[in-house]
């Protein structure tokens, strides 16, 4: 058991049964609610939960459903599920709405209602699928919150609103696909459509910088990743695979080359 969370952190889910390997000693124990995130192999075995984020346009969704597709054929066909953040609940698609600036809200009752949305995404749907053995990627999550919210809200406020979520369902990892905004804005121009309230130019910067911040202040506390989203496709997944190498079960830590 680790419990020296000020070195390695820890997370919290209880009632599950891990594997863990710490560098050369294994650790099997029933009922543990605590593990150590670094420097850890970590098999879960009702299923793993992994976030994506990164700003609109850094290529994210694109990797997620990359990273999907690869572990089914790894993992098996329907092992793992892709989902998004936000969903379509009742708060999240007042989120959509207000991304999609077409309603107008404060910036508390935005915070409000991406965290009231999680709660609906974790209760219905996350949690029923870990528990029956799926892994689960992410499209976003309370990271993206916090980054993009503390542009008009205050953090330890934001961790509030979360803590239901950070206290029931913590991701074994979240992979941050970190991609410089004008490059982020070119490839938005190129995807086209119309641009969101987040995309605006001014705005990306700080949101970048918003990142970093929640990281630093959850380094300690959560198994972040932080992946370079330059370049083509292809070699952002061949990123991405090696960052993740080892992490998943049996049959999932081929070699990669990394670029």
């Amino acid at each position: 058991e680790c419990t020296d969370s000020k070195q390695y952190g820890t997370r919290t889910l209880d009632g599950d049964r891990f594997e863990i390997e710490f560098k050369n000693v294994s650790f099997k124990y029933p009922g543990a609610n605590q593990y150590a995130l670094e420097n850890v192999s970590i098999k879960i075995e009702n299923g793993s939960h992994l976030a994506v984020v990164g700003r609109n346009g850094s290529g994210k969704t694109t990797q997620l459903e990359r990273l999907g597709a690869r572990l089914t054929e790894k993992l098996g066909t329907n092992a793992v599920y892709c989902t998004r953040e936000p969903g379509d609940s009742a708060p999240g698609i007042l989120c959509q709405q207000f991304s999609q600036k077409k309603l107008a809200l404060a910036p508390e009752t935005v915070a409000l209602l991406y965290a009231a949305d999680r709660v609906e995404h974790i209760a219905k749907d996350l949690l029923p699928r870990l528990e029956a053995g799926q892994t689960v990627l992410c499209d976003r999550y309370y990271f993206s919150n916090f980054a993009y919210q503390t542009l008009t809200s205050d953090l330890e406020d934001l961790l509030q609103y979360n803590a239901f979520a950070r206290r029931t369902l913590r991701p074994d990892a979240v992979v941050f696909v970190d991609v410089d905004p004008e490059e982020c804005a070119r490839r938005r121009a190129h995807r086209g459509g119309a641009a969101e309230f987040y995309e605006k130019t001014e705005l990306a910067r700080q949101i970048r910088t918003g990142y970093q911040q929640v990281f630093d202040r959850l380094k300690m506390e959560e198994h972040i990743l932080t992946v370079d989203g330059s370049g083509g496709p292809d070699q952002v997944e061949a990123r991405i695979w090696s960052a993740l190498q080892g992490y998943f079960e049996s049959g999932v830590d081929e070699e990669i080359t990394q670029p």
